[in-house]
């Protein structure tokens, strides 16, 4: 019998929609913490409702906020996350984000980079 993690981890959704409410069940299922963004334009975003917390991400476009690595990066260190999951599309297949959040300490929920990068752009 192998002893239950109960370490309550603070776990980031670098998404929105479906997929961060999925995220977001799972996290509070297994007993962490969730951590929802959200855009200038995503204010009551419905997938919020579900997360412990809340952080906001300036900006209004993808580029600028879901698709900004070092935005997101800093945005984990500076609310002392654990672990980020970044759902599907945007920065989840991304090896260099997988590596940027590594150098921090911070688990990449998803593929190894070099996985990431064995599966191809």
């Amino acid at each position: 019998m192998t002893k239950k993690n109960t370490e309550r981890r603070r776990i980031l959704i670098v998404n929105r929609g479906e997929i961060a409410i999925r995220v977001a069940k799972s996290c509070r299922e297994l007993g962490h913490r969730s951590i929802g963004l959200y855009t200038d334009n995503e204010i009551n975003a419905p997938h919020l409702q579900y997360c412990d917390e809340w952080v906001h991400m300036p900006g209004t476009s993808n580029t600028e906020t879901y698709l900004d690595a070092e935005k997101l990066v800093a945005i984990a260190k500076e609310n002392r996350i654990d672990g980020v999951h970044p759902g599907y599309g945007f920065l989840s297949e991304n090896a260099d984000f997988a590596r940027a959040l590594q150098r921090e300490s911070i688990v990449f929920i998803g593929p190894h980079p070099e996985a990431i990068e064995l599966m191809g752009d």
